[in-house]
């Protein structure tokens, strides 16, 4: 009878993020193999609860207010949280804890101090899914001292580590202590055949740049539409055809309605706001160029999703992107916040300068990014740990 785990993920939120996409669905395709899967979220944005495939028995949900780093209430409401989670640890007989994103690390470390000053030590692994040095300069005295507690900390608890790429990896080394760190690239998965959405749009014929994400500053679609505006020639934009859809919501958008608002660039720039993992697949799937233009990225869930549909794909060289658009191979990059060579590569793609095959890049991301791989590394590490 194959081994089964039994384990705990901790994690800020279940906003519809990359992280928390990820684990949701990492969560359903555990308890399928018959592990035995708990959850703890800190704070009360729980927008992905719904497609959670677990009991409430299983579930801890300490609704707090969100936040990203330590202040006065911050470290009270943290070691409430600690005292909270242990309980439920013991109550429920859990010896694994892998925790996902900053604050699930800190105060899963603090409830593993708790835990062994109360005579219930656990094994904790913490989950590293962002380029923490480059995505939020460490320039705050707040943010300072908790990434120091937080080092120290680790210190005393971290059992196991796991990055999502080797940029990561090399990234969190001086921030954190790593005990046996390894990387487990992250994998994407997605409903593959025709959509509603493509076949509204193709009757438009238009030659559609799809820009996914979250539009947030280091996911960089400004950066991308400032490059646009300053070094592509409208002549060119209509020559082709050109639409651009930003899919995805976020707080960045405001800044770049008000860049084109009242200009020619205000018809050829489109966001649908919020959508769905599965209608985020869907837009990606009518795109005849997928364009990722992270000033920070840990690895890029858009970018492996862009390898699996098999789409041309225009990526910066940001971070762990490299280790997925790889130049010439997978796809075209270009440097990260490098306007002027962005739309050069973006040209020699729409004069047909591409040269890559759908089978070459789906073959890739069968190699490095499928569900089965991710998942059977996962377990195995996590076996090999305890």
């Amino acid at each position: 009878m194959s081994r089964k785990l039994k384990l705990a993920f901790i994690i800020p939120s279940l906003n519809m993020g990359g992280a928390e996409n990820q684990l949701v669905t990492t969560i359903n395709k555990l308890v399928r193999l018959q592990d035995q899967v708990f959850l703890v979220v800190l704070s009360d944005q729980l927008d992905l609860l719904p497609l959670v495939n677990l009991p409430k028995a299983q579930l801890l949900l300490l609704q707090e207010p969100s936040q990203s780093t330590l202040n006065g209430k911050g470290v009270s409401q943290s070691l409430q949280s600690a005292r909270k989670l242990t309980a439920f640890l013991k109550q429920n007989r859990i010896e694994c804890v892998v925790a996902k994103l900053p604050m699930a690390h800190f105060v899963a470390r603090l409830s593993f101090v708790v835990g062994k000053l109360s005579g219930y030590p656990f094994h904790l692994v913490s989950y590293y899914h962002s380029m923490q040095t480059t995505a939020s300069p460490v320039n705050r005295f707040d943010k300072k001292m908790f990434m120091w507690i937080n080092r120290q900390l680790s210190r005393l608890s971290d059992g196991g580590s796991i990055c999502i790429s080797q940029a990561v990896l090399k990234d969190v080394t001086n921030l954190v202590h790593l005990q046996a760190p390894i990387v487990i690239y992250n994998f994407a998965e997605g409903n593959l055949t025709p959509t509603r959405h493509q076949v509204m749009i193709e009757k438009e014929e238009k030659y559609w740049i799809i820009v996914p994400g979250r539009i947030e500053r280091v996911k960089g679609q400004l950066f991308f539409i400032e490059s646009l505006m300053n070094h592509l020639s409208l002549e060119v934009i209509y020559e082709f055809n050109i639409r651009i859809l930003l899919v995805g919501g976020g707080s960045v958008w405001p800044a770049i309605e008000s860049k084109i608002v009242e200009t020619e660039w205000a018809d050829l720039v489109k966001a649908t706001g919020p959508v769905s993992h599965d209608d985020m697949i869907e837009y990606m799937q009518l795109a005849d160029l997928i364009v990722i233009p992270s000033l920070s990225e840990g690895l890029g869930n858009t970018a492996i999703e862009a390898l699996m549909l098999g789409k041309k794909v225009l990526s910066s060289d940001s971070g762990g992107l490299t280790e997925v658009i790889i130049d010439n191979k997978t796809g075209y990059t270009f440097s990260a916040g490098n306007g002027k060579e962005l739309v050069h590569k973006l040209s020699n793609i729409l004069d047909g300068k591409w040269t890559i095959t759908s089978e070459d890049q789906r073959n890739f991301y069968e190699q490095h990014f499928s569900p089965v791989r991710y998942i059977t590394q996962l377990r195995n590490y996590l076996f090999s740990i305890r």
